[in-house]
């Protein structure tokens, strides 16, 4: 589900094909979702998984050239060493049963293919839990997040995959050990279809304007690229 908030930057990513800059908090979270999601299927079998084996893990996939030196790289490795032991102890407490990981989902919007991967659905009884594991220092307020396009899909996608509905959908924040999560109305939903019908508009009919926000843009790989910067103040 790439860049459906920007159908400028879907045209920069997907149809020129230019890829985005890579970044060591990108690195850092890759890396320790790898582990999470390896822990994850581990007790999904009914396996225990162990802070031990996480570490190791860790250490196997950690590429400490990424980083311009030992200073930068420290903080950032023992950041996922923590993550990873807060996940585990957080996990421990944790109720339902993990029944699905990186679980392909589909819809069908007005005969358009949408499709993404979620990170995890948990069976809660009576309903589903749906999961996005985040690595980002800061939270989205549950405001924003109840407009997120990913949260509105993976809530359609899980129901229509599992059979049951979603009870709650939301990101699991592993800096800082914080499930943050949200329930979705009817109404809620449909507004975030809405819109990204107008958003499969756009870019069907080669309108590749930019949707300029101060706080999407300033972090935006393509920035150097873009005319339409010029419409906000960064």
């Amino acid at each position: 589900m790439g860049s459906p908030h920007c159908p400028k930057k879907y045209h920069y990513q997907y149809v020129l094909g230019i890829p985005g800059e890579k970044k060591t908090y990108f690195e850092l979270g890759t890396i320790t979702h790898s582990v999470i999601e390896h822990l994850t299927r581990k007790m999904k079998n009914g396996e225990v998984a162990t802070l031990e084996e996480g570490l190791s893990i860790l250490n196997e996939l950690w590429r400490a050239s990424t980083y311009e030196s030992k200073d930068k790289e420290r903080p950032d490795r023992e950041t996922a060493e923590k993550m990873i032991d807060d996940f585990l102890k957080r996990q421990a407490t944790k109720e339902g049963q993990i029944i699905e990981i990186e679980k392909r989902i589909e819809i069908d919007l007005d005969g358009r293919k949408i499709a993404g991967k979620v990170d995890r659905i948990d069976d809660m009884g009576e309903t589903l839990e749906v999961i996005d594991y985040k690595t980002s220092k800061n939270e989205t307020s549950r405001p924003k997040l109840k407009q997120d396009y990913q949260m509105t899909l993976y809530s359609i996608g899980a129901e229509q995959a599992i059979g049951k509905p979603v009870g709650h959908v939301g990101h699991w924040y592993l800096r800082k050990d914080k499930p943050w999560m949200i329930k979705l109305t009817e109404v809620e939903r449909n507004a975030v279809l809405e819109r990204a019908r107008e958003v499969i508009r756009k870019v069907e009919e080669k309108e590749y304007r930019a949707t300029p926000k101060f706080d999407v843009c300033k972090f935006c790989d393509y920035g150097d690229l873009c005319e339409d910067l010029s419409l906000i103040h960064i």
